[in-house]
């Protein structure tokens, strides 16, 4: 773990490679994750769907595993990163970002596919500090460009993104099955 930054400062972040032994912890998160994006979709398309309607689908299909499996892969991989924040000895928060072609631009550009932290320390900059990481990570590759997709219901994450220097430059239009 490298030692970053100070939060408020009195807490010392530190990050590190997702590690398997993180699992205990990440697995919770992945599914709590899991559980908001599919309540903000089903929110989007026009889906009443109960809270245990939802876990009940990410168990059937298997999600959380599946999702793990894409974090454990992608800690290894030269064009994925992936890294947890720690404070005070325990993990806190996680990014996963990646590079994509770009096909109009004919490069290679930064994706941020996944952040989380934990509801405790939201709102004290650890997003942030986690973004910075995964920047960083895309300047060494030589990415100049990079890209978040959010949905527009989560206000907290559309901030986090603004004040990381995101900006909407795109709108993805979606109808349910009622228009289809």
């Amino acid at each position: 773990m490298n030692s970053l930054s100070q939060i408020a400062g009195i807490h010392e972040v530190q990050f590190g490679e997702l590690a398997e032994a993180d699992e205990a912890h990440v697995r919770p998160w992945i599914r709590e994750f899991l559980l908001d994006h599919l309540t903000y979709w089903h929110t989007t398309v026009g889906r009443v769907t109960g809270k245990a309607a939802l876990c009940a689908h990410i168990e059937e299909n298997g999600l959380v595993e599946r999702d793990w499996a894409e974090l454990r892969a992608a800690a290894g991989d030269p064009e994925r990163y992936v890294r947890v924040a720690w404070i005070d000895g325990a993990i806190c928060g996680l990014i996963y970002a990646q590079s994509r072609p770009e096909w109009y631009l004919c490069e290679r550009i930064g994706v941020l596919s996944w952040i989380y932290v934990l509801p405790a320390w939201r709102g004290q900059g650890i997003g942030r500090k986690l973004i910075q990481q995964a920047d960083a990570w895309m300047r060494e590759r030589g990415l100049t460009f990079a890209e978040v997709f959010v949905n527009s219901n989560n206000a907290h994450a559309l901030g986090l993104y603004r004040t990381s220097g995101y900006r909407e430059t795109d709108t993805r239009m979606t109808k349910g099955k009622d228009h289809v």
